[in-house]
């Protein structure tokens, strides 16, 4: 079972902003929230997190018991950081923190990939807080560039219009007002774990909770200047409704690196293979020609449940081997194909009575006003 892990923020006008988003997390299809306090050691426990107090809680070496540690906390599939990666004091008041080491960006960075290389497979899914200033799209993009992972989700809008609906004290309805973009980006993160597999991609996936996005950016400037960056983008359409245009990592390098879904695969795919393994209790035993078939038994009995279960295609070469160097250790190497996604589908119009000339043909696009 999924989870989303929140980690508030402190000196925002949300009075709980873990709550409020839990609430989008939850709305949008996640089952479990663990929400984590982020320990303010530089301001004594009051006043706004710091750099240094985030990067304490995404450390990735842990010193003694310390809850803070979001490493100690076990089930965790999707990380949320409820923080606006921007500056708000100064000139550079509204602006993107300049990604590099020692910030909240370089330390998210790093928790993942520590986390992954422990066997720990996470993702994490991020927003911008606009709603000081507006944030161009140029340090979004930067953001963006900076993250590069195939384990980060960059959410766009910096900012979203929520109605809290009627107030429970005095009966009278709530006006509306804009919150930080990184409770779009929980809800994004609940509509991801809310798939019922993660070979189902968010693209064109409808996200709930929200009133309307100020100053809401074309479908040409989306396409043009968001999505090829690995920003996740969502727009409200004409029923009203939000969606996602297309679930995309901050790790443009290739379509391939670029797909949550298919990275995700990878990741479940690893957990349940490990999982069967362990179940299996052939670790302890002795190594025989019996029990080394059996632990190829187990890979390929979970590579026919992934192929079933649509999780993937098809694999091949499937072999096991010892190596001399280490003789306790049995070696399984095999080569899987994923369930891609459709982001797009092309057709060609041909008007034909003699030639067969195409005299029309729409452009790949999955932003189709509904």
């Amino acid at each position: 079972m999924a989870n989303t892990v929140g980690l508030p923020i402190s000196g925002t006008t949300i009075s709980n902003p873990a709550v409020l988003a839990a609430q989008f997390a939850f709305q949008n299809g996640a089952s479990s929230v663990s929400v984590i306090p982020v320990a303010r050691i530089a301001t004594s426990g009051s006043g706004i997190a710091t750099t240094s107090d985030w990067n304490r809680t995404l450390a990735t070496t842990v010193t003694g018991s310390d809850p803070t540690y979001l490493m100690n906390t076990v089930g965790v599939d999707v990380v949320l950081p409820l923080y606006g990666f921007v500056n708000t004091s100064g000139t550079s008041f509204g602006q993107i923190i300049t990604y590099a080491n020692g910030t909240v960006a370089s330390g998210l960075n790093s928790y993942l990939n520590v986390q992954a290389t422990n066997g720990n497979l996470q993702r994490a899914f991020v927003g911008v807080d606009g709603t000081f200033n507006q944030v161009t799209v140029g340090a979004l993009q930067a953001l963006a560039s900076g993250f590069n992972s195939t384990r980060v989700s960059l959410v766009y809008p910096t900012v979203v219009n929520y109605n809290p609906g009627i107030n429970v004290s005095t009966g009278v309805l709530n006006n509306t007002f804009n919150i930080p973009g990184y409770y779009a980006a929980a809800a994004v993160a609940g509509v991801f774990v809310g798939q019922s597999s993660v070979a189902t991609p968010i693209t064109n996936k409808v996200v709930n909770g929200f009133n309307t996005i100020p100053n809401q950016i074309s479908e040409i400037d989306a396409a043009t200047n968001y999505l090829p960056y690995g920003i996740t983008t969502i727009r409200q359409k004409r029923d009203g409704n939000f969606w996602i245009l297309h679930g995309l990592t901050t790790n443009t390098t290739s379509w391939l690196t670029s797909e949550i879904s298919i990275n995700a695969i990878g990741d479940a795919l690893t957990k349940q293979i490990k999982n069967d393994l362990v179940n299996s209790q052939l670790i302890g035993g002795a190594l025989t020609n019996v029990t080394s078939a059996a632990a190829i038994g187990v890979v390929q009995a979970s590579l026919t449940a992934a192929l079933a279960n649509g999780l993937i295609q098809g694999y091949q070469n499937l072999s096991l081997a010892v190596y001399p160097a280490t003789p306790t250790t049995v070696n399984i190497t095999f080569q899987y194909a994923p369930t891609y996604p459709i982001n797009y589908i092309q057709t060609t119009l041909s008007l034909n009575t003699q030639t067969g000339t195409v005299v029309s043909q729409n452009t790949q696009s999955n932003l189709v006003t509904y």
